[in-house]
């Protein structure tokens, strides 16, 4: 399906008619329905994920309970709340003064795919919210040689990035693959929110898909950036200058 890799779609959804969708966001796995649903006759979809080492590596879905046991919480255990009104789950993270939280998830290791989350995020100043997925605690960086990997989507607020930024950077194997600074007009744009709609007050799902060769982030599902690894591309300082 050339449209779906020209479009920058991570994924293929075929019915039993034949008929092709390209789709972005991870669906729902409440929504799984039995493989017979795929069969002629039946009501249901196929969805593929798009991988480029997809004959060397098996994928699945991972959805991950917004629930205190699905978690490993690093410090600060009392700072995580959870609730669970009428089916609909969330997990609320408090910043008391300057002490936060951490927490991730207790799955088990994952290699390649993509990853979302849906959030509002704290807007104080000087707060900084991340969601990210890393290799290992120990930062070596700028050695080719290094174990460490990481792909971020922080949230800035001031000190100096607008407030309800968003900050997007990776490493791989220690070697920084830039970052970028996106500001609230720039992803409003981009979702066709209002000028007083922001990471704050509305809920967003934020992604991004990790390939072996590149990075994109996604917002509702509609691609924000893609990056190459090794590619030369524009930093972004977090007051908003650019260089090469």
């Amino acid at each position: 399906m050339p449209f779906c890799t020209g479009e920058l779609h991570t994924m293929h959804v075929v019915s039993p008619a034949y008929d092709c969708w390209c789709m972005t966001l991870i669906p729902d796995d409440s929504a799984r329905l039995p493989a017979a649903a795929c069969s002629s006759g039946g009501n249901g979809v196929a969805v593929f994920y798009r991988f480029k080492d997809a004959s060397k590596q098996m994928c699945r879905l991972a959805p991950v309970p917004l629930t205190r046991g699905s978690f490993d919480i690093h410090y600060n255990e009392q700072h995580a709340a959870f609730t669970d009104a009428g089916n609909s789950p969330e997990m609320t993270l408090q910043q008391q003064g300057p002490d936060g939280i951490r927490l991730a998830t207790n799955d088990g290791m994952h290699l390649y795919g993509q990853y979302q989350v849906t959030a509002k995020i704290a807007g104080a100043s000087g707060v900084v919210t991340a969601f990210y997925v890393r290799s290992t605690d120990t930062y070596t960086l700028g050695n080719k040689d290094s174990p460490f990997h990481e792909i971020d989507i922080e949230f800035l607020n001031g000190n100096p990035a607008p407030p309800n930024s968003i900050w997007l950077n990776t490493y791989k194997n220690g070697i920084s693959g830039g970052e970028t600074l996106v500001k609230p007009a720039d992803y409003q744009k981009l979702l066709g929110l209002s000028p007083g709609q922001t990471a704050e007050n509305t809920y967003i799902t934020y992604g991004f898909n990790w390939q072996p060769d590149y990075v994109m982030w996604l917002l509702n599902g509609k691609a924000l950036q893609r990056r190459l690894y090794g590619q030369n591309i524009t930093w972004t300082e977090m007051d908003g200058r650019s260089y090469w």
